[in-house]
């Protein structure tokens, strides 16, 4: 158990690392934006939004990448391994095109949607900038999690590393003009997110070339021709994680305009324990991660029962920590609240009352909400993403967002009502996907067995 832990973290950490550098360069650059004004605040909240929905969504199909390229790399099919990578850049050039087109034309949907003209001028000025880095964007996602399926997790967080090292160095001169620079206000900021995204991925191709342990994968040969079957097996199992994320961040905005049909207050107590959920899921995506890359190299490998362990492993590490995230969630809550308001203060009084719940209810909520994500992890590294889909799906349209508008509404309960219905979404989604993992991991024993024992 002790070295199943410690193998799981020495994947984990680096990809927790590089998810946590991700949110760190984003909260700095709309930090930088939000720094010229208050209107530019405002804009920075919608350019959030934006980008993170769009890239968010339209990367997530390049999650199938390294789930695929583990299962080559256990079973030592090195060739695949180069033969993915390719269809992987394929794929990225594609996500280019529609996402560059939203970004460019972002002033113009912003208007149709009724947003002041004032800031959908600044959000379209930054776009107009940050979508030359579109390209290199997609192409280092796709390394990154090839590089991760190899092993070479490190590398990846390496990459990230110098990617937000690039953003400070060029972003932050620029914005207020220091060493001599012109202050070019957002549009410093624009050109930092899109030099960091060059940076990132230059470094990752750089280290392509170079590294001996990847001469072998040979991912500069042309054969992008020969291997259209990869590109649908990528497709295949990376659309459902594509439309499991995008319903989730659609329902995430749908739930954030009903809460703020309560009042003002209801949805400050929300986004507090939001912030702090926000940081804790984190380590939970690098874990999943972690667990669909572990269990296709075993599972390349033909290690089924390796592919039990890993599962359980991980199911049980992501658990463990969002015991203690509990633990916190409920011992010190006005600590927690603090960091954004006074919760002493009589004005903010029901604001950290609602908070004070909403944590307790968050803090189960994320328990079985890490089962439902790492369970989902181990299902992509068995190619199995359509089915956790589905269920995520049902769980949120169908239970989670009805139930959470007939107790907040129907039964008064406001904002609690919504916790409580995250809460019951979460633990049905994660015991349908924990036993539909523990069915496909027995067929898969069973069929092991059988085999060695028609080979005996």
């Amino acid at each position: 158990m002790f070295k199943m832990v410690k193998k799981s973290m020495a994947m984990a950490w680096p990809l927790v690392g590089s998810r946590l550098l991700v949110a760190l360069t984003n909260f700095f650059s709309m930090w930088l934006v939000a720094s010229q004004g208050s209107l530019y605040l405002a804009a920075a909240a919608l350019i959030f939004v934006m980008q993170t929905a769009i890239t968010v969504v339209m990367s997530s199909v390049l999650f199938a990448i390294s789930p695929i390229v583990g299962r080559a790399f256990g079973s030592q099919d090195y060739q695949k391994v180069g033969s993915v990578t390719q269809q992987g850049w394929f794929i990225s050039i594609w996500l280019t095109l529609p996402t560059i087109v939203v970004l460019w034309f972002s002033k113009d949907i912003l208007i149709q949607f009724g947003q002041v003209p004032a800031l959908a001028q600044i959000v379209g000025d930054y776009f107009h900038v940050t979508v030359w880095g579109i390209i290199p964007m997609f192409f280092f996602s796709t390394n990154q999690m090839v590089m991760a399926g190899v092993g070479q997790q490190r590398l990846a967080f390496a990459a990230s590393l110098v990617a937000a090292a690039t953003l400070v160095v060029v972003a932050y001169p620029l914005t207020h003009g220091h060493f001599g620079l012109p202050a070019l206000g957002i549009i410093g900021v624009a050109v930092g997110m899109s030099a960091s995204m060059w940076a990132g991925f230059l470094f990752s191709l750089i280290y392509s070339f170079r590294l001996k342990n990847f001469e072998k994968f040979e991912f500069f040969r042309w054969r992008l021709k020969s291997s259209w079957g990869y590109l649908k097996q990528i497709l295949m199992i990376g659309w459902p994680i594509s439309m499991q994320v995008g319903s989730e961040l659609f329902a995430w905005f749908t739930v954030t305009l009903l809460i703020g049909w309560l009042g003002d207050q209801a949805l400050e107590a929300r986004q507090i324990v939001s912030q702090f959920n926000i940081l804790v899921i984190i380590p939970v995506m690098g874990l999943a991660q972690a667990s669909s890359i572990l269990i296709g190299q075993a599972s390349g490998a033909k290690q089924y029962h390796l592919v039990k362990r890993l599962g359980f492993t991980h199911i049980t590490m992501g658990a463990v920590l969002m015991f203690v995230v509990l633990i916190i969630y409920c011992s010190i809550p006005q600590t927690l609240i603090r960091v954004f308001l006074n919760p002493l203060d009589s004005q903010n009084a029901l604001v950290a009352h609602w908070a004070v719940i909403l944590f307790v209810l968050s803090g189960i909520m994320l328990i079985f909400d890490t089962m439902r994500n790492i369970v989902m992890g181990s299902l992509r590294g068995l190619y199995d993403s359509r089915y956790p889909m589905m269920i995520s799906v049902i769980m949120i349209w169908l239970i989670g967002l009805p139930l959470g508008y007939h107790l907040a509404f129907s039964e008064g309960l406001g904002v609690v009502g919504f916790a409580i219905s995250d809460m019951v979404g979460a633990l049905c989604a994660a015991l349908i996907l924990v036993w539909r993992w523990h069915m496909r991991v027995n067929i898969l024993m069973a069929k092991a067995d059988l085999s060695d024992a028609t080979a005996k």
